[in-house]
């Protein structure tokens, strides 16, 4: 079990370094539908809006899709559960619906669905995330 967890992060740490300069080249736009959905969200879940502009970048350190496959709904998602953040109970939620989301967009979707979320789990709170202005609570996050 170990071997096959120790196996996993090594990929995720592999794909996040191979990645990181190929995927900042093209970030996508964030339009003004983009942050009214932010701004829905919040509202539907009770939360104040963050200081900061919500401000999407697409997959961070991952590619946007591959294929037939387009991560970018369920990137646009997991980025407004994470600019407002909350408790670790709420990022564990918002990582797993994540996963799912990743799965149901095409075949490589299934593929990539255990290494995308293992890599928003252990990274995406961690200070690379923080250097990307991505990780948990990033719209407070100064």
């Amino acid at each position: 079990m170990l071997k096959k967890v120790s196996l996993i992060v090594f990929f995720i740490i592999l794909l996040a370094t191979g990645f990181l300069f190929l995927e900042r080249r093209q970030m996508p736009e964030t339009t003004n539908e983009m942050v009214a959905e932010a701004k829905n969200f919040g509202l539907a879940q009770g939360k104040e809006a963050p200081p900061r502009s919500f401000v999407f970048d697409g997959c961070t350190l991952f590619l946007d899709g591959f294929g037939d496959s387009s991560f970018l709904s369920a990137c646009l998602d997991h980025d407004i559960a994470y600019y407002y953040g909350g408790t670790q109970e709420e990022r564990l939620m918002a990582d797993k619906i994540f996963k799912d989301d990743i799965s149901q967009s095409g075949q490589v979707g299934k593929v990539f669905q255990y290494p995308m979320y293992w890599a928003v789990r252990l990274l995406g709170d961690s200070f690379i995330a923080r250097l990307q202005n991505a990780s948990w609570g990033f719209g407070y996050n100064q």
